[in-house]
């Protein structure tokens, strides 16, 4: 029997082993490293995303402004009266003021003012001392005052020397529409009924009285046909109302 030879460290077989040991080492070392690169590439990447993520679009809160309602009276003319003291707007198709003044019968003077181009408001004023043998309509006043929560129009009257009688509107068949605190001070009533001879007022037809400072103490505005001046243009002829 041959003897056995031992195992030369130094040898072909040996090297070989431990090249083979020494190339597992290493694919697995780089295989390590691969998988570590890749889990923290994919983390970073997460990370990245959520710390970058972009904001989702914010809707605009702000609003279209609504359109701007067109004021009615601002292309109107301007009537100017030095005597009365006062101005207001109007429509131009109204046409032209024209005003006339005429003499009390019992004394004083009374104002009284139309539009060329439309009968459907009139208007009157009279003098402190404006008196006559009949009864009054509703423009010719010498104002208004207000007593408590109630409202007076004082209307010329003279019937044998009676004098001016106030009449208490809501207990008179007229109803407050609304009070005019401007540099003119007024209030805008309703008639609710029509009483032969004295009121011409008609039924819901608008008026208003002014109280003047001058010669002339009272204004009386009246609708006489919603149809030609609707109530809406009344008013807002009224709210131009200026003293000076």
């Amino acid at each position: 029997m041959e003897p056995v030879q031992p195992l030369n460290p130094h040898g072909t077989p040996f090297l070989r082993i431990l090249a083979l040991l020494a190339f597992a080492s290493v694919v697995v070392i780089l295989s390590s490293l691969g998988t570590y690169w890749y889990i923290s590439n994919q983390v970073s990447q997460q990370n990245m995303q959520q710390t970058y993520q972009p904001s989702p679009t914010v809707e605009s809160t702000v609003s279209a402004s609504p359109t701007t309602t067109l004021d009615e009276t601002a292309n109107w003319k301007t009537y100017n009266n030095k005597d009365l003291g006062i101005s207001f707007k109007y429509p131009a198709q109204l046409g032209e003021v024209n005003v006339s003044v005429r003499s009390g019968a019992e004394g004083g003077k009374e104002l009284y003012g139309t539009f060329s181009a439309n009968n459907g408001i009139t208007f009157k004023a009279i003098t402190s001392n404006f008196a006559e043998g009949r009864d009054f309509s509703f423009s010719e006043t010498y104002g208004f005052t207000k007593i408590g929560n109630d409202y007076y129009i004082h209307n010329f009257i003279y019937r044998g020397g009676t004098g001016n009688l106030p009449n208490k509107v809501g207990g008179d068949g007229k109803k407050l529409v609304q009070y005019l605190d401007g540099s003119i001070k007024g209030i805008v009533v309703a008639g609710s009924y029509t009483q032969p001879g004295q009121y011409t007022l008609e039924n819901n037809q608008l008026g208003a009285i002014f109280n003047l400072q001058g010669d002339y103490v009272g204004l009386g505005f009246v609708q006489n046909d919603k149809s030609k001046l609707p109530d809406k243009t009344f008013i807002n002829i009224l709210l131009t109302f200026r003293a000076y």
